[in-house]
């Protein structure tokens, strides 16, 4: 339970920093399309929220585009690290089965 606490907390974070990088330059992301079909109340937190969770977990739909350097590089820190937080979980369940496995 504690893996998947982890996880939610990653892409929570990364959407902050998405929110921080638009605040500092709001041209950072091309989002216009998404907010257009939105209610504009909400659609900043979820555009942030949305483009946070695709890119964690590398699914990159391409309907949200970083397009600055800074943009860019939170983009590609937060799809590393999605996918090396996934194989570090796997890594340390399969160690604690092999584990089990081998005390028995």
């Amino acid at each position: 339970m504690e893996s998947i606490n982890g996880y939610l907390m990653l892409g929570l974070s990364f959407s902050i920093l998405i929110a921080l990088i638009c605040v500092i330059d709001p041209n950072s992301f091309s989002f216009k399309h998404l907010a257009d079909s939105m209610n504009p109340s909400i659609s900043y937190v979820s555009n942030y929220i949305y483009f946070g969770f695709v890119t964690l977990s590398t699914l990159g739909y391409g309907d949200v585009v970083p397009l600055t350097p800074a943009a860019r590089s939170l983009a590609i820190f937060t799809s590393i690290t999605g996918q090396m937080y996934v194989a570090i979980i796997i890594a340390a369940l399969v160690s604690k089965y092999l584990s089990q496995k081998s005390s028995n």
